[in-house]
């Protein structure tokens, strides 16, 4: 399972996709994953083929629609997980600094404000 799959791993799109199948409590259709995801129906088509060919999804026919679900074993679905923990730590850490950066400057421009409004507020009632 890791050495076929790995090659579309870095593919963000795959990997996307790869992701809501997971953590999808039901089958989902083509046209959600595309649309939750932002990418086109056709490639999410083509992601979902070439997960097809790799025997990791599964293809069923519900009324008029045809819906799509993940087929692991215990093995493939432990390295998943793995996977997708590993991928959101990394995302944490990346995006940690710049919110960091964001936040500080945030509250210092509420302080600044705080101060301006303190300010006007003391001048109003002295005026008064």
């Amino acid at each position: 399972m890791v050495s076929p799959l790995s090659q579309y791993l870095c593919d963000q799109p795959f990997f996307k996709v790869l992701q809501g199948l997971y953590y999808s409590t039901a089958p989902r259709h083509l046209r959600e994953l595309a649309r939750d995801y932002s990418l086109s129906p056709s490639g999410v088509s083509d992601i979902l083929r070439r997960l097809r060919k790799l025997n990791l999804v599964r293809e069923e026919q519900v009324k008029n629609r045809k819906v799509y679900s993940l087929t692991l074993s215990d093995g493939e679905a432990a390295f998943l997980e793995q996977l997708f923990r590993l991928h959101q730590n990394t995302c944490i850490e990346t995006r940690a600094p710049r919110f960091e950066k964001f936040a500080a400057e945030k509250l210092q421009w509420m302080d600044e404000a705080y101060l301006f409004f303190k300010r006007a507020k003391e001048l109003n009632a002295d005026s008064s």
